[in-house]
């Protein structure tokens, strides 16, 4: 399988963004849809608004969502040929600096005779940023787990559950 480009991903990411603007849009088109948005929202009290528009807009009804790495960390499998649901998720970059060379270095790799002389500042540094990358996540309903289950996994966490039996 060929690795996506930097291009390729950062396409990705620029449609997600659109489907989500237009998702968080529609939520104010009238009433009832800013009510059943709040509504859902409260569900996903960790994620932005932006991701639960993302949430909702992928999955009507999903109930509680992690990625397919938690759902094994909880004993669980997402069940085959199940689709991802697609959020954005922060990452930060290293803080960095120039080397004499003119490189681009973390500055965790640097010399002692380099951090010294970023120190000094002759050398340049940047800090880290922030940036989004596309992360996937699975409902509850997508897993084998059942509602019995769902104390165990959120705990501390209102659920109101249909159908998982």
């Amino acid at each position: 399988m060929k690795r996506k480009t930097f291009e390729q991903k950062q396409e990705e990411v620029k449609q997600l963004t659109e489907t989500m603007n237009q998702s968080i849009e529609s939520y104010f088109e009238t009433p009832e849809q800013m009510a059943e948005h709040l509504a859902f929202m409260m569900q996903f009290y960790q994620y932005s608004l932006r991701n639960t528009a993302l949430i909702q807009s992928q999955f009507k009804g999903a109930q509680a969502v992690g990625s397919y790495k938690f759902w094994q960390e909880k004993g669980f499998q997402v069940q085959k040929g199940e689709k991802a649901i697609q959020i954005l998720v922060p990452n930060k970059t290293q803080p960095k600096f120039k080397d004499e060379s003119g490189r681009w270095k973390s500055i965790k790799k640097a010399t002692e005779q380099e951090k010294e002389l970023i120190n000094k500042g002759e050398l340049e540094k940047k800090g880290s940023g922030l940036y989004f990358g596309k992360g996937s996540v699975f409902d509850v309903s997508q897993t084998d787990a059942k509602a019995s289950d769902l104390p165990d996994i959120f705990p501390n966490r209102w659920l109101e559950v249909t159908c998982l039996d």
